[in-house]
């Protein structure tokens, strides 16, 4: 009986260990949503980013009162695009996009509530969103440059919102999202780091209409 009782009692203990990491994961899970609509209004993809050091399973993801079951999953610091999600909006639409863990943790949009206008899409965060597709590779690329970047984003007064921040370009699509406080036009500068020599090259330099 003693032995038993012994028994039982580091079973419990165990438990409450694995219950308590557990919560600990859970409260330490984060995780950011994007969704994309497009620009035909058929359908939504949502990008999301893994922002914390373990992984992520993502379980459904609700579009207003439309909930979709999915099972996958995100690596530490990776990211993933989900979809489509078919939609079918009148002027004036509303869009609520939201994300479940399995952890039981919910994600709402980092943008906000997506508007359907006009036959135009609004949000209620203005920004640019960069995306850059899966990086070439080795062979495909030339191999003195890394895998670093850098994004300067200036306004029309040459006022620098964003100066040298940094971004690692994944083996998979990488992409960031750039918050502005207010419309007009942006210049948006993608530097990316050679080793040899050690210098950072313009490869994108291009304006912005934020309206």
């Amino acid at each position: 009986m003693q032995l038993m009782m012994k028994q039982a009692d580091s079973m419990f203990s165990s438990k409450q260990w694995e219950v308590s990491q557990e919560d600990d994961k859970r409260d330490r899970e984060s995780m950011e949503v994007y969704p994309i609509p497009s620009e035909d209004a058929t359908h939504i993809n949502v990008t999301l980013i893994n922002k914390c050091e373990f992984r992520i399973d993502i379980v459904r993801v609700w579009i207003n009162n439309s909930l979709t079951n999915i099972t996958t999953s995100i690596e530490t610091l990776g990211n993933i695009q989900i979809g489509p999600f078919p939609i079918n909006p009148l002027n004036g639409s509303v869009f609520d996009v939201r994300a479940v863990s399995s952890r039981g943790n919910v994600y709402t949009a980092e943008t906000g509530l997506l508007y359907y206008q006009n036959g135009e899409w609004v949000t209620e965060t203005m920004g640019i969103r960069l995306i850059f597709p899966s990086r070439p590779g080795a062979g495909a690329r030339d191999n003195d440059w890394k895998n670093e970047l850098e994004i300067t984003i200036e306004d029309s007064e040459e006022n620098k919102i964003y100066e040298d921040y940094k971004m690692y370009w994944a083996i998979s699509a990488s992409e960031n999202f750039f918050e502005l406080d207010a419309s007009g036009e942006y210049q948006v500068i993608v530097e990316i780091k050679y080793k040899n020599p050690i210098e950072w090259r313009i490869i994108y330099d291009a304006p912005h209409e934020i309206t």
